[in-house]
């Protein structure tokens, strides 16, 4: 699912049309207004029904999504510029009378008040501004303005025009909000419809309609509500060894966002089971146990010798749980490791938990290290040495797809704890 549907249909190009606003009019100026630890909530729920036809057959299939959406305000420079994690949590996809969970990859922009994506740090996040288009200056109730934009939603992809109006200005305790209706219309540029025969082409045309509503915070500069209706029609055509097939596609998806007080926001607990620990161990695995310990528990582990960048060797035991070895006595733990999603911190943090979580949760400045692991790829950790744990955040796409079992860039890959004091029996620390 991408991103436009998500939040938002929001652009890549500058604007075309402007009114300047009559005087005595009441006019509305965008600016994105965030403060530093700032952590903003709201539910996403998001619906699609896809028809394909081919001759006489057609085929139909529907999705739902639910997710919570969070954006994590991680700095603010001199200037204004705003870093900005944006992740979908606790993301369910049902499809076919199955629901699944997925990881969201974190979003991490640097942006400026006027809505101005200046740097892309980590996600597919493509568009030029964020949350959406701002008209670029102070705008009156009725003023219109307008942006092209790269479209894509569930492998269908186009260009269009998205057509923005201040609709109306209400007043409520926190100040003023402002509601913004949208339309879009583009044309299909390209559509995925699954595997090709070896040597075939496939070209796709179509049509794409949208429309919807959102909802700013005028003083408090920020997004509110947002509900978005769009509907794409394309005809695919695949050709291969002289022959052509002809595909009727119909996507109608509903995207809506809801603000979520931060005190309906709560950390699940965890059982003694699946709780890390820091300082003292993982589940019922303990720091004080030693290999031999664990190994009359867990059967015979494999070894390994350290990463580059660590020091200790790690041993893995079949049900996940991994140790790191004292080099001077190989049955004294200096740590144990997980990377197992049913296990977590008394502060929700578990395996594909973003960067911007750890750091809200435990600390704005760890200390960090980045290491390479061998026909692996990069990961950045975050060193709580007072505390006694560490999480490692895979760094680069190397990592990230190397398998299901590793989190995508942004996210938590494994998480180790270890003795107060002593993270540096494990890493080479500055």
């Amino acid at each position: 699912m991408s991103r436009a549907m998500r939040v938002a249909l929001v652009v890549v190009l500058t604007a075309v049309v402007w009114t300047p606003p009559a005087a005595g009019q009441e006019t509305v100026e965008f600016q994105l207004r965030l403060t530093r630890g700032e952590v903003l909530h709201a539910t996403f729920t998001a619906s699609g029904e896809i028809a394909f036809q081919v001759a006489d057959q057609r085929q139909t299939s529907s999705f739902t999504v639910e997710a919570r959406e969070v954006t994590r305000v991680l700095a603010v420079d001199s200037d204004g510029t705003m870093t900005v994690e944006v992740v979908f949590e606790e993301f369910r996809i049902s499809e076919g009378g199955r629901t699944e969970e997925a990881i969201d990859a974190p979003i991490t922009l640097k942006v400026r008040p006027d809505g101005r994506v200046v740097e892309r740090q980590t996600g597919d996040y493509a568009e030029e501004d964020f949350p959406f288009a701002f008209p670029g200056r102070a705008a009156r109730i009725g003023e219109r303005w307008t942006r092209q934009t790269r479209i894509e939603e569930a492998g269908i992809t186009g260009q269009g025009t998205v057509t923005y109006t201040l609709a109306g200005v209400e007043r409520v305790a926190e100040g003023r909000v402002a509601r913004i209706t949208y339309a879009v219309e583009g044309q299909v540029s390209g559509a995925d419809i699954g595997p090709l025969p070896p040597g075939a082409q496939s070209r796709a045309t179509g049509t794409i309609r949208g429309n919807g509503e959102l909802f700013w915070a005028v003083e408090r500069g920020r997004l509110l509500r947002l509900n978005d209706e769009t509907t794409f029609e394309a005809q695919v055509e695949v050709s291969a060894q002289e022959q052509t097939i002809r595909v009727a596609l119909t996507l109608q998806s509903k995207a809506q966002r809801v603000p979520l007080p931060a005190e309906r926001v709560t950390v699940p607990a965890v059982s003694a089971e699946f709780l890390i620990a820091p300082g003292k161990g993982i589940g019922p695995f303990a720091l004080d146990q030693s290999v031999v310990d664990l190994t009359g528990r867990l059967g015979h582990p494999t070894s390994q010798d350290p990463t580059p960048g660590r020091r200790a060797p790690v041993v893995f035991w079949t049900n996940g749980l991994a140790g790191l070895v004292d080099t001077a006595d190989g049955n004294r733990l200096v740590g144990l490791e997980i990377a197992d999603r049913r296990y977590r911190t008394d502060k929700g943090i578990a395996f594909g938990s973003s960067q911007g979580a750890v750091l809200m949760a435990y600390g704005m400045s760890p200390a960090r290290q980045e290491i390479t692991m061998p026909n692996l790829g990069g990961a950045r950790i975050l060193i709580y040495n007072d505390l006694g744990i560490a999480f490692a955040i895979t760094s680069d796409n190397q990592h990230a797809q190397a398998g299901p079992a590793h989190a995508p860039v942004g996210a938590v890959d494994w998480i180790t704890v270890f003795p107060p004091g002593q993270a540096g029996r494990i890493y080479t620390l500055p």
